[in-house]
């Protein structure tokens, strides 16, 4: 009953504003996501020094759900983009189609304009088709729930195992140590 209330009291967001929150959002989050992937980069370089290998094991679990999680946000952002593009490009082509209307309307005879006018339906059903897709879409990224909360061991991010190594490698060579050698 209380949200309906606090819902209801919130002024409506145009697309516009949705968009650039939500991109301003993901920009902020992979931000954070590459900060923490720093962190983790560095405590698994000290792990690796130490020779703590249940230590590094996990930062490199960490590491693996970091760089999902950013391609995921890039993913997103790329595609959120590419809509908006899509509807850009959707909305030009309406207004030229509908320009062209008019001007077949003032210019030919009754059958060319049925002929038109069916077209211009049939391009308004195809519009309004991908309105709805867009909104669909729009529905699923904000429904959508992104965590990573499954198992990094289980290989699913087996994928980032040489981008790691190559981290650990880079940041190793800029302190200046290897791995340390325990008995």
């Amino acid at each position: 009953m209380f949200g309906k209330k606090k819902k209801a009291a919130q002024p409506q967001m145009t697309l516009e504003e949705r968009l650039e929150q939500t991109e301003k959002q993901l920009k902020t989050q992979l931000l954070k996501i590459q900060k923490q992937k720093n962190e983790t980069l560095a405590g698994l370089v000290e792990a690796r020094r130490q020779g703590l290998t249940s230590h590094e094991n996990r930062a490199r679990a960490l590491l693996r759900r970091y760089l999902a999680a950013e391609k995921q946000i890039n993913g997103m952002l790329l595609s959120m983009r590419l809509t908006v593009q899509e509807r850009d490009l959707a909305s030009l082509t309406k207004s030229f189609i509908e320009c062209i209307g008019d001007v077949s309307r003032e210019l030919t005879g009754s059958v060319a304009k049925t002929d038109t006018k069916k077209a211009e339906k049939e391009y308004m059903r195809a519009m309004y088709a991908a309105q709805q897709q867009e909104e669909n879409l729009d529905r699923m990224l904000e429904a959508g729930d992104y965590t990573m909360t499954e198992a990094a061991d289980s290989g699913r991010y087996a994928e980032f195992d040489g981008e790691i190594d190559a981290l650990v490698s880079r940041a190793e060579a800029l302190t200046g140590g290897g791995p340390r050698d325990t008995i």
